[in-house]
């Protein structure tokens, strides 16, 4: 059996009295850890079993508990705290009588009968000083006693929980409702009340004396005993659960009767320290508690110890800029103004919650690691995270970085603030460097805004990655990493950007400086992943498109470039990754990811050994050089059938091209043979292919063929392929005496081959479309439209089908075209017609190679005055012009109805006019009809006045007591 435990004897405090509301509180349980006595024979701290003297003056004893020993003594304020961190867990028990008393004790040697219980219908104050410098655990217990009717108080990730419980009923809070979270992660001291106040009927919690929450739960003043007088209350836990220990500092609990007001409320110990002093190095360089000689006190100057919680200066005067850190030091403030010395802090950690001021022009370097959680402000000069290795760490708290300071990264290694919050916010004019050769992974921000809190958005000066090192940012716009351009390399190292969790819209211009520079893809394979690049993309360094992991699988989206870009070095695409020119521009992110009227190559050279995709909306021209053995692509799926590349430079890459949409005009070389495979041009149905350059490549024709950029040749030095439901553009500028390929369009090929296997019942369409055509006579005319160098295979003339409605409107033409083949040429043949006749010719005279019934039809009314164009010839009208003739004219006479008016001789043989009557507007009798003829007949006179003649009708009323008449005009 264990021997009587040594006491830790806390010092005795009278009972102290407080202000509740209108009525007196007074402590029933107070156990003060910062008045621990000295603990003589073992300084170390707390062990298993110790007597703990509960201060209220009650007479309630206690003893720790624990699972280890020597529980360390901490400095909290002017006394002592505990350090229940990590594995060191442990509880105090309270209970009413500990048996026999040794003679170390000194407080009082009663003991209390029953044991205290508290009465739901009383108020009481509950309250915890402790300090969560550690953040693991997810639950840290303040008090309790649990079992059937309890009360307990606890913080769980990040939220404060309660439980009131009497019987059946209870006022508990277990919702993430109070949220705690940041008093849990800034490792200062805190003070966590909780109020049950039985006559207002509320449960109040507050943090620091700041009211958090208020809970008006029915039950609260009406539950009966929730705590009876059996059993251990515990502190530093809420349970009996080693899980549920305390994880980080204690200082103080304490419980009083009546709902306390928060003037009375306990308060958090000061930081110990809080002396200003200056590195003087007069010793070495070893930053610790105990090598005298290194600091002096700025009051006096006088030599001093440092002690955490002091404000620590680095000035020109330090007799060394090398400090080895001991341990942990944990300064409040840091100031850092040298142009002459350099500081370089490495060995131990560098801890804190003050702020990091950094001015002069020299560097500081933290090459050891760091766990501030403080912000650090650079005005000047440099701050330098990591020693060029693997070592050093960046503070936890804001960045703010002046114009003209720099904050680098350097390590060789990866460094993963992916999870933390180092490096998370980063504010100012200054610049960002990322050196060393190694990965840095920065989570800045929350959210997919462009411009979101806590993260690099107010970040202006820049960001600059060398040394062949990496920077993974996740997030869209500014947030990423700031509005200042990004720099990849410099003139002896190249530099990468990745992103990662997710895909993501950069707004950065991007300065290509480095030969080797990279932008990697590293988000999973989740699904399709994608990264627009909505700034300029400039300089004459190189860059690769990388995807590492695969994920870029749509080669419709992948990297979507909107920058009007401006470089002009070389820009390589890795095999199986996708590039897109073209998008919607600005603070769009990857749900708008169609095509719109932006985005450029600049005037690099490419290298693609992957696909590239130009998904424009407007006509644009790519004038660059383009290698490797990757695929081209025009137009997407969707969205695209506006756009018109326009390829003047050379495209000579072995893989396939391929036009989805839109048109590709091939103003410049295209397409391989030679050395290497062959490639392919396909044309999907809907898409054209034209210009006037040549391709070597095979060319599958299932769109349309339009070749020159008006009339000009169009040459593939391979073959051609003309399948069912294609379209062979052919226009002409000229009648008689044109050269094809100048005048009229031309095809030139290694070989034509028709193939209609596909779509048997599909035939090639020749669409003649005259661009403007002067000379045109109704004349006999062959032309050449396609020559091939080694024939022409599969042609049968029922296979084409000729499309002469546009040729026709636009010239008056009524002859016929036919296809034939000549040796290795396809030819069409004109064969002439008789022109225009009739109502036809007089309609045309007014709406020269009209088609449009609607304006050109019989019934049509294009001038809108209500007469159609039949009538109108009749009249001698003119259908251009509304309201130009006279109507008939109707009249009496001797009890007929007589119709005249006047016809132009034009409409004499063209239109054959008929009088209808009626008496009832239901019926009109073929019998009744009367005919009017050239010359005059039967109830019909015509006197004939030239050009014109008046008709007169006489429609006899045969005795009916009304009678109708109209004109019908037929056109035979």
């Amino acid at each position: 059996m264990r021997n009587m435990p040594t006491i830790k004897t806390l010092r005795h405090l009278l009972p102290i009295t407080f202000v509740a509301g209108n009525a007196m509180a007074t402590a029933i349980v107070d156990v003060d850890f910062a008045h621990l006595a000295p603990l003589v024979g073992d300084p170390d701290g707390l062990d298993d079993g110790d007597r703990i003297e509960e201060v209220s003056g009650n007479g309630y004893h206690g003893f720790w508990g624990a699972t280890n020993s020597n529980v360390p003594v901490v400095t909290a304020g002017s006394g002592t705290g505990i350090d229940t961190s990590g594995d060191r867990v442990g509880k105090v028990f309270l209970r009413d009588g500990l048996g026999g008393i040794p003679e170390e004790w000194d407080g009082p040697t009663t003991s209390v009968s029953p044991y205290f219980s508290f009465d739901g219908t009383q108020s009481y104050t509950f309250e915890a000083v402790v300090n969560w410098n550690f953040t693991a655990q997810a639950v840290n217990g303040l008090m309790g006693q649990v079992g059937g009717n309890e009360i307990w108080i606890r913080e769980s990730g990040g939220f404060l929980n309660y439980a009131f419980v009497s019987g059946g009923a209870n006022a508990n809070l277990f919702t993430s409702t109070i949220d705690i979270s940041a008093a849990k992660a800034d490792g200062e001291w805190h003070v966590v009340s909780v109020v049950y106040d039985a006559t207002a009927g509320e449960i109040r919690s507050y943090l620091d004396g700041v009211l958090k929450h208020t809970n008006t739960d029915a039950d609260i003043g009406t539950l009966g005993t929730m705590v009876s007088a059996t059993g251990d209350f515990y502190l530093g836990a809420y349970n009996g659960t080693s899980s549920s220990y305390f994880d980080g500092l204690q200082d103080r609990y304490r419980i009083s009767t009546g709902a306390l007001d928060p003037v009375n409320f306990l308060t958090a110990p000061a930081v110990a320290g809080g002396n200003a002093i200056t590195w003087t190095g007069g010793t070495d360089g070893n930053w610790d508690a105990t090598t005298a000689g290194n600091w002096k006190l700025d009051a006096d100057d006088s030599p001093i110890l440092f002690t955490d919680g002091d404000d620590v200066t680095f000035d020109e005067d330090g007799a060394t800029g090398l400090i080895s850190i001991t341990g942990t030091v944990q300064p409040d403030g840091i100031t850092v103004s040298a142009s002459s010395v350099d500081y370089t802090l490495s060995g131990g950690t560098l801890g804190g919650t003050g702020t990091l001021l950094k001015s002069g022009t020299s560097t500081l370097t933290f090459a050891g690691p760091v766990s501030r959680t403080g912000s650090t402000q650079i005005d000047g000069g440099i701050l330098v995270i990591g020693d060029g290795a693997t070592v050093g760490d960046a503070p936890a708290g804001v960045t703010t970085i002046a114009t003209g300071a720099s904050l680098v990264v350097s390590r060789s290694d990866t460094v993963d603030y992916s999870g933390s919050a180092q490096l998370k916010q980063i504010d100012g004019d200054g610049s960002v460097t990322i050196d060393g050769g190694g990965t840095v992974i920065v989570n800045p921000g929350t959210g997919i805004g462009f411009d979101e809190a806590s993260s690099w958005s107010a970040l202006s000066g820049g960001v600059t990655v060398i040394g062949g090192s990496e920077l993974q940012t996740l997030r869209n716009g500014r947030t990423a990493m700031g509005s200042g351009p990004v720099t990849l390399g410099d003139g002896s190292s190249s530099g990468a950007l990745s992103q990662y969790n997710g895909s993501w819209t950069w707004t950065n211009d991007i300065v290509l400086v480095g030969t080797d520079n990279a932008i990697r893809n590293r988000s999973s394979a989740a699904f399709a992943r994608q990264l627009k690049l909505q700034g300029v993309i400039s300089g004459s360094g190189g860059l690769t498109f990388e995807d590492p992991n695969s994920s870029m699988t749509d080669n419709q989206l992948g990297y979507i470039l909107t920058g009007e870009n401006t470089a002009d070095g070389t820009i390589t695409i890795d095999s199986g990754v996708p590039v897109r020119v073209g998008g919607v521009p600005g603070d769009t992110n990857v749900t708008q990811n169609g095509p719109d009227a932006a985005g450029s190559l600049g005037t690099a050279a490419i290298v693609n050994n992957g696909s590239l995709t130009f998904s424009r909306t407007d006509s644009h021209t790519v004038a660059n050089t383009i290698t490797g053995d990757g695929e081209l692509f025009v137009g997407l799926d969707s969205d695209t059938p506006d756009q018109v590349v326009d390829l003047t430079g050379s495209a000579t890459n072995t893989g396939d091209t391929t036009v989805r949409a839109g048109t590709l005009l091939i103003n410049g070389l295209h397409g391989s043979q030679s050395p290497g495979p062959l490639s392919l041009l396909e044309v999907l149905p809907g898409a054209t292919v034209g210009g006037g350059g040549q391709t070597a490549s095979d060319i599958n024709l299932e769109g349309t063929l339009a070749p020159g950029n008006s009339t000009g040749t169009f040459t593939t030095t391979n073959w051609i392929y003309l399948f069912g439901n294609s379209t062979y553009a052919w226009e002409l500028t000229q009648w008689s005496g044109g050269i094809p390929g100048t005048d009229s369009d031309l095809l030139v090929a290694d070989e034509i081959q028709i193939d209609l296997t596909a779509t048997p019942l599909a035939p090639v369409t020749i669409a003649i479309l005259p661009d403007s055509i002067g000379d045109f006579t109704e004349s006999a005319m062959t032309f050449v439209i396609a020559q091939s160098g080694n024939g022409i295979t599969g042609f049968d003339s029922d296979l084409f089908e000729i499309d002469d409605s546009a040729f026709a409107t636009a010239t008056g033409a009524t002859g016929t075209w036919t296809i034939q083949q000549n040796g290795n040429d396809l030819e069409l043949v004109y064969a002439p017609g008789a022109g225009l006749t009739g109502f036809a010719l007089w309609i045309d005279g007014f709406y020269p190679g009209e088609s449009d019934p609607l304006i050109i039809g019989t019934d049509a009314d294009p001038d809108k005055d209500g007469i159609g164009n039949a009538l109108e010839m009749l009249l001698g009208g003119n259908p251009t012009a509304p309201n130009d003739v006279a109507l008939p004219d109707v009249s009496t006479t001797a009890g007929d109805l007589v119709l005249e008016f006047t016809r132009d001789d034009q409409a004499i043989g063209v239109l054959d006019v008929i009088v209808e009557t009626s008496t009832d507007l239901s019926t009109w009798p073929v019998e009744d009809q009367i005919t009017v003829g050239e010359t005059s007949g039967p109830g019909v006179t015509v006197v004939d006045n030239g050009s014109t003649d008046l008709v007169t009708v006489t429609i006899p009323k045969a005795g009916a007591s009304a009678k109708f008449a109209r004109l019908r005009l037929v056109v035979p």
